[in-house]
């Protein structure tokens, strides 16, 4: 009778549903949800590599007797197993929690447009934040996440979302004109609920006042980062303020510079009075001092 009541298990066993592992490795225990046999080894001992997700392990009757022996039991009427995860749909409403779990803003504005659509595994999902660029109009930005279950055993996956939040921008109050200067009167900051995938955005006003953009701006945008260059403090042909100091005085007279530069930065001028070509340093925008013999002041 005992040989008969374990022939019913595993055959029920092999008509059912797949046992699931307990990890990246089938042990002793894990086989002992349908062979009780396996009760009686190592509940630890390690006897094959676990399916991936999505994938089925099977033990046929030849392979069973070899675990059988490795484990140090007797086992009658050997018959196939099989190990296989757990499945589950992929639902919208997983993916939108984890989509705020990983902006760190459960208040996020989440519209999936399109996903892996395939039966996953349980565990926790996790996203990485895509890397800051332009939010492309035809498609929303692409999330790549995993699924981690089995203990250490990672499920990919992806989906296309856009994730809104509410974040402070530098808006453009006015026209902004490309290669001009902005001033501060011209820009402001406002809450708004920006795609968290957009391009690198100002959030202070001061990371663009001086700055100029390389295109125009249109009133009421948001000032992107890498639209942004530092004009020089001195172009070619400009006439600046040329400072030279010793003894005691500074005299300040018109030159025209003949080369193009920041703050700090060495160009050589042309004194308007003389004529005469030397070597100054850029104090600030429209500034120049002359160097001393010795060198840089």
């Amino acid at each position: 009778m005992k040989g008969v009541a374990i022939a019913l298990l595993v055959i029920g066993t092999a008509c059912g549903a797949c046992l699931a592992p307990s990890g990246p490795r089938i042990l002793a225990r894990d086989l002992a949800q349908a062979r009780p046999e396996f009760a009686a080894a190592d509940p630890s001992l390690q006897l094959a590599y676990a399916p991936l997700a999505g994938v089925r392990k099977t033990f046929n009757a030849t392979e069973l007797s070899r675990a059988a022996q490795r484990a140090g039991i007797p086992l009658e009427q050997p018959a196939e197993l099989c190990f296989e995860w757990p499945l589950e749909p992929f639902a919208n409403e997983r993916i939108s929690a984890a989509l705020r779990e990983a902006v760190k803003d459960e208040s996020a504005e989440v519209e999936i447009t399109d996903r892996i659509n395939t039966p996953v595994p349980a565990g926790k999902l996790e996203f990485t934040i895509p890397p800051g660029s332009a939010v492309a109009s035809t498609s929303a930005p692409l999330w790549r996440g995993r699924i981690q279950y089995g203990s250490d055993q990672d499920f990919r996956i992806w989906v296309r979302a856009h994730v809104k939040v509410r974040r402070p921008r530098v808006v453009a109050l006015e026209a902004l004109p490309a290669r001009q200067r902005i001033r501060a009167s011209q820009v402001k900051v406002e809450e708004v609920l920006v795609d968290v995938a957009e391009e690198s955005r100002a959030e202070a006003v001061d990371q663009v006042v001086d700055r100029a953009p390389r295109i125009n701006v249109a009133a009421g945008s948001a000032i992107a980062l890498n639209g942004l260059d530092t004009p020089n403090d001195v172009e070619r042909g400009d006439v600046v303020k040329l400072r030279a100091s010793g003894s005691g005085a500074t005299i300040t007279t018109d030159a025209t510079a003949e080369g193009a530069g920041h703050r700090g930065d060495s160009i050589m001028v042309r004194n308007v009075s003389s004529g005469k070509l030397v070597k100054v340093r850029i104090e600030e925008r429209g500034v120049v001092a002359l160097f001393s013999q010795g060198g840089a002041r």
